[in-house]
């Protein structure tokens, strides 16, 4: 589902390079990405979406080269193929949970936004525990509610890849077991890849393989963005 070759970006006016020589992470396989913070973990999700573009090298989804395709084009790949779950969010304030959970239908012109889609947006919700949370506005919700909403959209189209950027951060024990679970429940019946940058180790044996950001060359100085 993903491969890259010979990644290079570099942050203007920063003192940051990321160098990812090969990766690959086939459809249906569950990858962990552990490291240090400011080695470029959430960079490397950003350029895989086509948010950001390298400097040099090659990001292929499936048959398409990501970073050959103009903002459209990868606007595009991002509305059919990928769930992004961000870090921070990303939340419409002004929206709804349900309605930032269904968001992905109408960025979408050629997404139908039904009955099914809704039935689905509510079964999430049940699953993570924020059904009854769905009127309410991002303002309202707690950081672990904000994290499951996110969540929810993120798998809402039933994405062939899903990039997942500490999922599991704002979450008590109970509640990452049950989204951990979640994810790669639905991954498995979708035949989706995952990705996820996480640093809590106690679950990486979950995963069916780890990638330490370590093992790729990159250059820092304090104050660096990731």
């Amino acid at each position: 589902m993903i491969h890259i070759q010979d990644l290079e970006f570099a942050y203007p006016k920063a003192n940051f390079r990321l160098l990812v020589p090969e990766l690959a992470v086939a459809a249906g396989e569950r990858v962990a990405v552990v490291g240090p913070s400011g080695t470029g973990k959430t960079t490397l999700l950003n350029l895989i979406a086509g948010l950001l573009l390298p400097q040099a090298g090659q990001i292929r989804l499936g048959d398409t080269i990501m970073n050959a395709q103009g903002d459209g084009g990868r606007r595009k790949l991002r509305r059919q193929k990928l769930g992004f779950v961000f870090q921070d969010f990303q939340l419409i304030p002004y929206l709804n949970a349900l309605d930032n959970i269904l968001h992905p239908y109408r960025l979408d012109p050629a997404a139908k936004l039904d009955r099914l889609a809704r039935d689905r947006a509510y079964r999430l919700s049940e699953l993570v525990g924020v059904s009854e949370r769905l009127q309410q506005k991002p303002r309202s919700l707690s950081q672990g509610e904000k994290q499951r909403v996110a969540i929810c959209r993120a798998l809402i189209r039933q994405p062939s890849l899903i990039l997942a950027d500490e999922a599991t951060g704002n979450l008590d024990p109970e509640n990452k077991l049950l989204i951990m679970d979640l994810l790669f429940q639905c991954a498995q019946d979708d035949g989706a890849a995952l990705l996820a940058v996480t640093h809590d180790h106690a679950l990486l044996e979950r995963f069916d393989r780890v990638v330490d950001f370590a093992d790729f060359r990159h250059a820092l100085e304090p104050g660096t963005r990731t």
